[in-house]
């Protein structure tokens, strides 16, 4: 069964758009190597998204974000980036002189090196990939 399921519509005069994320766990196979000795059990789903609908403060800009957590803590790496990537690019785009992609460039290392800093989770064999619009 999915984890998490969010569908919706988002109207900007001309440009229209519908969504729906659907995110979902794996399981253990009874004959894989796993945790818990050959039992099928869910996995953490390291999934996650966020949609911000009128980002900055613009009615005609959506920033949406779409992640994939890795290793044992990939989860809360992916959780992080969702709760903090449109800030820090809000943060970058309202101090700095970038163009997007400059800016969007910039969050990304900006939410690496806060999150190696914070100590908050262990990233020696945790990460995740982000995909950005």
């Amino acid at each position: 069964p999915p984890n998490t399921q969010r569908e919706g519509n988002i109207d900007h005069g001309d440009l229209k758009l519908s969504f729906c994320c659907i995110s979902m766990a794996g399981t253990y196979s009874k004959t894989s190597p796993n945790p818990f000795k050959g039992v099928t059990k869910y996995k953490t789903n390291q999934d996650n998204y966020f949609l911000v609908d009128s980002f900055n403060q613009n009615k005609s800009t959506s920033f949406i974000g779409v992640m994939d957590g890795h290793g044992p803590f990939g989860h809360d790496v992916s959780r992080y980036i969702a709760e903090n990537l449109s800030e820090v690019l809000i943060e970058i785009i309202s101090t700095k002189q970038y163009d997007r992609p400059k800016a969007l460039s910039e969050a990304y290392k900006t939410i690496d090196t806060r999150l190696k800093q914070s100590g908050q989770i262990d990233v020696s064999l945790s990460g995740s990939t982000c995909v950005t619009c």
